[in-house]
């Protein structure tokens, strides 16, 4: 049985199911150890990690909320390197989840497909003492890449570290991951900044930021309407609309190795805080990028540039929901390639609620 079926058992019988799941996540917990070797795990090593996961408040320390301040610092050894070689077949997967068929050549390796496999080695990272929050339950809320054309059978790199500094909002603590893939020469070919949220209440307070207790929230405005008020044309060139299914959050999970339960199923979400279990951010996001990498195509862009993509999680998706893919074309002369694409991801039938938002354009050379 792999770890796709035990989670299907879990739906059929929630509690009965997940006292044999826990069960089963103790013991290998304690047959195996989660230290970072690979970026492909087996079953067993998942039932490690995240029976390791389900206990950590007995080797953690479970006042963690206690010991916030506006001046802490994380562990600076918390990284790791480790060598990446794509699995094909898992790469399949991972393209026939997302619907790339016919995007992406198939000796290419999808940009968004390595973030997703630095998901498990991460979790691995951080699911030991030395880091102090939770890692379950955390929202994934912004990322930073830049890529250029990756090819399957290429052999790499891969380096993480926990970033020392900790950023404090009204909703929590945002710690931020730059994860780095070198080629054979070693020369930065990829790299991402991953942001988490872990949420808390009462986060320490800054009185020089906008999470002063004085502070007012403000309507942020949306990427369209700041580009039309510098007075940038844009064009909207695509939209397309998804739809998510009730297992969609099982499916991802079962290929790039996240079983966060805010993923998995409405009773698991709700232990964190959602009405129901909502879809992986780079699951919206890998659709909403590689369409707008579809577009940029389309508009002439060249397919062997160098990229970037900064991408905002507003709000969560939940699974079962529908969402539009909107896709507009910005001529700015202060872009490198003098235009840049501005992408937005909004529930279906109500395009005022806003998941996702990103620019993404040619590299600027000040970053190459």
């Amino acid at each position: 049985m792999d770890f796709s079926s035990l989670l299907e058992s879990l739906r059929v019988s929630p509690v009965l199911a997940l006292a044999l799941f826990v069960l089963l996540l103790l013991i290998a917990s304690v047959q195996l150890s989660t230290r970072v070797t690979h970026f492909y795990p087996s079953t067993l090593e998942l039932c490690s990690l995240y029976g390791k996961l389900l206990v950590s408040p007995l080797y953690k320390t479970w006042r963690w909320k206690s010991k916030l301040r506006r001046d802490m610092r994380l562990d600076p050894n918390l990284a790791f390197k480790l060598p990446f070689a794509a699995d094909p077949m898992n790469v399949q997967q991972y393209v026939q989840m997302c619907g790339l068929q016919g995007k992406v050549e198939a000796e290419d390796l999808p940009f968004a497909y390595v973030a997703s496999s630095f998901l498990y080695p991460t979790v691995c990272l951080l699911s030991q003492r030395r880091y102090l929050f939770p890692v379950l339950g955390g929202i994934h809320v912004h990322n930073y890449f830049r890529w250029e054309p990756l090819k399957m059978q290429q052999k790499y790199e891969g380096l993480l570290k926990v970033q020392e500094t900790v950023k404090f909002t009204r909703k929590g603590a945002e710690v931020t991951f730059p994860q780095v893939l070198l080629n054979e020469q070693g020369r930065e070919v990829w790299r991402s900044t991953t942001t988490v949220l872990v949420p808390c209440r009462n986060p320490p307070q800054d009185p020089s930021t906008s999470i002063g207790a004085e502070a007012v929230p403000t309507k942020r405005m949306g990427l369209v309407d700041e580009c039309r008020s510098q007075g940038l044309k844009v064009v909207l060139v695509r939209e397309r609309a998804f739809k998510t299914a009730a297992d969609t959050g099982r499916r991802f999970a079962a290929v790039v190795k996240d079983y966060n339960p805010i993923h998995l199923f409405t009773w698991s979400a709700r232990l964190f805080g959602f009405r129901r279990a909502i879809c992986h951010g780079m699951y919206v996001g890998a659709l909403a990028l590689e369409e707008a990498l579809d577009a940029w195509r389309a508009e002439g862009g060249e397919a062997t540039t160098v990229m970037e993509a900064d991408v905002k999680f507003i709000r969560p998706c939940f699974v079962g929901n529908g969402f539009v893919v909107k896709i507009w074309r910005v001529e700015d002369k202060a872009a490198e390639a003098g235009k840049r694409l501005v992408v937005m991801v909004a529930q279906q039938g109500k395009e005022d609620t806003v998941h996702m938002q990103a620019t993404v354009q040619a590299a600027r050379e000040e970053r190459r």
